[in-house]
């Protein structure tokens, strides 16, 4: 949800800084090159924070300075939302350099239009320590509230769906975007556990979204072999890129999604699963590929 719809569903009063501040961000998020990191971000982690606090039980709103929280939950990714990870290095870098990059921005524009000093050094803190490489713990109520809400952020398949859908399709996104996503899966997604988050609500609602998300991926995965398969016109839609591409990008996927772990008792899908045994072979030109064929997706994705 918007910022302004936020404030009247919870009525909670911005000073006029702090919502200034909150609409210029969110008007610089409008212009993401960054389909992970835009503007619907923002409204996401909002709606989370709507549910936040009316389901916690750790924390009264009463203590939290919602003048810094709502200003880096729509600053702390700024930075990020006008670069693009053509690589794993880059995408190493942007995830340990987001909190400094963000923080900086904020200041510059928090220093050009005065807003209170005590206000302006708590959203720095909260935007850099949200940043995935941290040495120490965070100290501040809104530093742990805004990291909770942005991990939980990450296994979201909202977000994913609309970011395949700014390229047009996971047969227009380019097998070295693929293998930058799948390395994003493997050392990251698959090591998180929801055990360093602060709050018993955020842990529970880890385990919910990482599950619906694994599921849900694994029925893309499913559509995707179907459409690339059964495609009256698969040749002629591909003409204009490599005609072996969704076949690398189908092997890199299921490679990427069979070492995604979940901690959940859930029933562990595999290729030899029923429902999994059924898909088809997907043949684009001369070459093909059967799931049950492909080396490199051996295992369940609950291994």
């Amino acid at each position: 949800m918007h910022i302004t719809a936020f404030l009247a569903r919870n009525h909670i009063s911005l000073s006029r800084p702090a919502l200034d501040s909150c609409l210029e961000a969110i008007d610089r998020m409008y212009r993401s090159t960054d389909p992970f990191h835009n503007e619907t971000h923002v409204f996401s982690i909002l709606d989370s924070l709507d549910i936040f606090l009316s389901e916690n039980s750790q924390v009264k709103n009463v203590y939290i300075n919602f003048d810094i929280l709502l200003q880096a939950v729509c600053w702390h990714d700024v930075w990020k939302s006008v670069r693009t990870h053509k690589n794993t290095r880059a995408l190493i870098f942007h995830n340990v350099a987001e909190g400094l990059g963000s923080m900086r921005i904020y200041s510059r524009y928090a220093k050009g239009v005065k807003i209170n000093k005590s206000t302006t050094t708590g959203v720095r803190y909260a935007i850099r320590k949200h940043s995935s490489l941290q040495f120490f713990p965070k100290n501040t109520l809104e530093s742990r509230i805004l990291y909770d809400l942005d991990n939980l952020e990450v296994f979201s398949f909202e977000r994913l769906s609309q970011a395949i859908a700014n390229f047009g399709g996971l047969e227009n996104i380019s097998p070295k975007l693929i293998r930058v996503g799948h390395f994003y899966f493997n050392h990251w997604m698959a090591k998180k556990t929801g055990s360093k988050l602060y709050f018993d609500w955020s842990r529970k609602q880890f385990q919910i979204r990482k599950e619906k998300f694994i599921a849900s991926v694994a029925e893309l995965i499913r559509n995707y072999t179907r459409t690339v398969g059964s495609h009256p016109t698969a040749s002629s839609v591909l003409r204009d890129i490599n005609e072996n591409q969704a076949s690398r990008n189908l092997k890199i996927i299921l490679k990427g999604a069979s070492k995604i772990k979940s901690n959940t008792n859930t029933r562990k899908l595999s290729l030899d699963t029923p429902r999994l045994n059924i898909l088809p072979t997907a043949t684009i030109g001369s070459n093909s590929i059967s799931p049950r064929e492909d080396p490199s997706s051996r295992g369940g994705l609950y291994e």
